[in-house]
């Protein structure tokens, strides 16, 4: 995990400081907003990003839970720390839409590493995890790409180019594709079976947006009854179940398994082609 951690992160500050920022383009969420500090009040980039995920993080602890909410310090740190470390790195000077494609595939992947080891890097990713709880139908590609509209739009006031815009746009966009492909993997999604004698229903659906059917259950060994927790998610969320379940009851038993296909509330509208 720290490997790919480490790998992640270091994608991600190569991606910004060497291919994004020296183009004078905007990736949206936190590092967008770091970046407007860094030029309006000359603040290093790594310490923006710290500043403007402070809010969000202390709001985590409250809504997502101690553990999620320090697993989204750790990567929000990495990431600030990358941003300092390859800043001695020369800029690259070549053409400007080979730039952005590369930071977006960069910048995307380190921040894919991330969610696929259940963490969140803070920002647009973390702000998109809280509101995915309100709106669950909502993917978290679309959600991180509506905040990143949102800032680089604000961006964009600075330098007052339609050419900037244009092409934070197209950054944004390639790297929401490269995190969603990641993500979404082979699979649309696991489906997760859980028996614990520890009601853990509330804790799952406020730590992963999703809802749980209870199940009545009969030991077959033992012929106890108990209640078999079923849950639905998304690819790369099966981690942050892992914790919420185990932080709660280390004996309880849980079998994770891949869905070719999740119809539904909070995954995909089957429309009228699909029931037809």
């Amino acid at each position: 995990m720290a490997g790919t951690l480490l790998l992640g992160a270091a994608l991600y500050g190569v991606g910004v400081t060497v291919f994004i920022n020296p183009q004078r383009v905007f990736l949206g969420g936190a590092t967008g907003l770091a970046t407007i500090l860094n030029i309006l009040l000359k603040i290093p980039m790594g310490l923006g990003l710290a500043l403007v995920n402070l809010p969000l993080l202390i709001i985590s602890f409250f809504f997502l839970g101690r553990r999620f909410s320090l697993l989204a310090v750790c990567g929000t740190l990495l990431l600030s720390i990358s941003l300092e470390l390859t800043g001695w790195i020369p800029a690259f000077e070549g053409d400007r839409l080979l730039s952005v494609l590369c930071g977006a595939a960069l910048s995307g992947a380190g921040v894919a590493l991330f969610c696929g080891q259940g963490m969140v890097t803070g920002g647009s990713d973390l702000l998109a995890v809280l509101l995915q709880k309100k709106f669950p139908a909502f993917s978290f590609g679309g959600m991180v790409l509506l905040i990143d509209a949102i800032v680089i739009l604000a961006g964009g006031l600075i330098y007052r180019e339609l050419e900037t815009v244009l092409y934070s746009l197209l950054l944004a966009a390639v790297y929401t594709v490269v995190l969603n492909t990641y993500l979404k993997g082979r699979t649309e999604g696991r489906v997760a079976w859980i028996v614990s004698s520890v009601p853990l229903e509330k804790a799952i659906i406020a730590g992963t947006g999703h809802g749980v059917t209870i199940l009545e259950g009969v030991g077959g060994f033992t012929g106890d009854g108990r209640k078999v927790l079923l849950c639905a998610l998304h690819t790369g969320e099966e981690k942050m179940l892992r914790h919420i379940v185990y932080d709660a009851d280390p004996q309880a038993f849980m079998v994770v398994a891949e869905a070719t296909e999740i119809l539904g509330f909070g995954f995909q509208d089957p429309g009228k082609e699909a029931i037809q």
